[in-house]
């Protein structure tokens, strides 16, 4: 049995990641108390009198610890009571997490502290930006398409944490917020002269037929060929290219089945012995991807490989990215390079996942395709003198922290609403991480335990924490992990990892953990 593992470093550590309950600051689950003013009306229709009382004035809700949640000022205008001035919303524990002042043309919103809140379509996000600013995150509630519904053991199951109708605007302002940037190409393409570039057409501007899409490379693009499955072709759409008109479109994942996709070429000369080349690609994930993965390589050889190899697994690439940053960005063009040291007469290049579909590190993004799908462009190859021209980002990234048996490991981004247990939508893309990651292992006994806060009963934390490590061992059954795998413990506010005196700490010590026994 192994000492240690390895888990997907996504699960572990997320920007904006944020370890507290959901705020809901729906009015209606308050006690409302204020001054309310008498409104005499009268029906167009029937010309029937009648008196109704509205707020008016300074009013304030409290939750049913007798907490003040909510607080401002109403006015009446034209019979109905509305929002005035500033108003301000409290966390449970009553310190200002938000202020809304409402004016003539606009209302301005302040945010004080990171927290979550539902709204009536989604759900809001507020944490730190790149810049440590705080800012919000809107999230759609999406609507539920049938292929996306799951059978898994008789039970019918929804995947439906992806954003159907997401705008390319809303795309951008999130990659803006995204810290890891060491892999975004930059605005003027950098491309070495032809004549030294080793692959013949790497930019895949040559062909006969300038359509915009072909699904048979082999004929349409000059030089290269389809290794496996069938790539796409887009030309004369500058949004699919990196620069000029042209590139081509792979599929890295899918859940449906190993429909995966590679590409290969022959290369202008053989590659000698003992000499050093720089492999560059740049790549980006196709917008309405639900995934994004990290399984990218390159096989350099003498010979084209069979599609089954490819699809299966089985070749081990020769540079690889496997291991390292997942490869997310769907707006920004992502560039990608490392040196090889030649063994001698290679002619031939492969490029595509060279992973296992089940064994591939994935990460759920908000896209309505469950597939990982990656454009190329200017793809090179080119003999240079040492490694430092080429600085090597395959396979860089954080790596990903060993996990002992019998250590506690937090789940981030779980998400519930306050003192409740059921699982919010925004948990499931976590969780879908540690499901792919316990089937990919020899694992026999996993425990699962629940945190709280010191807010509230301890008899009430205890039931919180145990529900809501049953809500995570309900979710990944759901997904086909078997129930016996799995001990669920409550151990409410006992097991503190921070300050309950401060709402950081607080947060901190609202978790659930995993623990791998044997």
């Amino acid at each position: 049995m192994f000492k240690k593992l390895a888990i997907l470093f996504l699960l572990l550590s997320s920007i904006n990641a944020i370890a507290q309950d959901t705020l809901n600051f729906d009015l209606t689950n308050f006690v409302g108390s204020g001054p309310r003013k008498t409104i005499k009306t009268k029906s167009g229709m029937t010309g029937m009198v009648s008196y109704l009382t509205v707020p008016n004035g300074a009013w304030q809700y409290t939750d049913i610890n007798n907490t003040i949640r909510v607080k401002g000022n109403y006015k009446v205008y034209k019979g109905v009571a509305i929002p005035a001035g500033k108003w301000e919303f409290n966390d449970t524990i009553g310190d200002l997490v938000m202020t809304i002042t409402h004016g003539f043309k606009k209302n301005i919103t302040v945010y004080f502290k990171p927290f979550i809140t539902r709204t009536t379509s989604g759900f809001d996000v507020i944490a730190p930006n790149h810049e440590g600013v705080l800012d919000v995150s809107h999230y759609i509630k999406p609507v539920v398409q049938s292929s996306r519904v799951r059978i898994v053991s008789g039970n019918v199951f929804v995947d439906n944490d992806s954003l159907r109708d997401i705008s390319y605007d809303s795309l951008m302002e999130i990659e803006e917020r995204n810290p890891v940037r060491e892999f975004i190409a930059p605005d003027i393409a950098q491309v070495i002269p032809e004549e030294e570039n080793l692959i013949e057409n790497g930019s895949f501007e040559e062909t006969e037929h300038q359509k915009v899409d072909f699904l048979d490379i082999n004929k349409e693009i000059d030089g290269w060929v389809a290794a496996a499955g069938t790539p796409d072709y887009y030309y004369n759409n500058a949004y699919h290219a990196y620069n000029g008109k042209a590139s081509v479109g792979c599929r890295f994942y899918t859940e449906q089945g190993n429909h995966i996709e590679f590409i290969s070429t022959k290369l202008k000369n053989k590659l000698a012995p003992g000499k050093l080349y720089c492999f560059k690609v740049f790549v980006k994930l196709k917008e309405d991807c639900y995934y994004a993965v990290n399984a990218l390589g390159v096989y350099i050889n003498n010979s084209y490989v069979d599609d089954i190899s490819l699809i299966e697994g089985l070749i081990k690439p020769t540079i690889s990215h496997h291991g390292g940053t997942i490869l997310s960005y769907k707006t920004k063009w992502m560039e990608l390079s490392c040196s090889y040291e030649a063994l001698g007469g290679e002619n031939t290049l492969t490029l595509g996942s060279f992973s296992n579909a089940q064994k591939m590190q994935k990460l759920a993004l908000k896209g309505s395709n469950m597939e990982a799908y990656y454009y190329f462009d200017n793809i090179q190859l080119y003999e240079i003198a040492n490694a430092d021209e080429c600085p090597c980002t395959m396979g860089k990234g954080d790596p990903p922290p060993a996990i002992e048996i019998g250590k506690s490991i937090v789940i981030k981004n779980i998400f519930f609403d306050n003192d409740k247990w059921d699982l919010l939508p925004a948990s499931y893309a976590s969780l879908d991480t540690l499901y792919q990651f316990l089937m990919s292992k020899d694992i026999k006994k996993v425990e699962i335990t629940g945190h709280t806060s010191s807010t509230g009963s301890k008899e009430r934390n205890i039931l919180l924490s145990k529900n809501r490590a049953e809500s995570v061992k309900k979710y990944l059954v759901m997904k086909g992990l078997h129930e016996s795998l799995f001990e669920c413990i409550g151990y409410g506010p006992s097991m503190p990892i921070a300050d309950n005196t401060t709402e950081k700490g607080r947060s901190e010590n609202r978790r659930v953990e995993f623990k791998i026994l044997e």
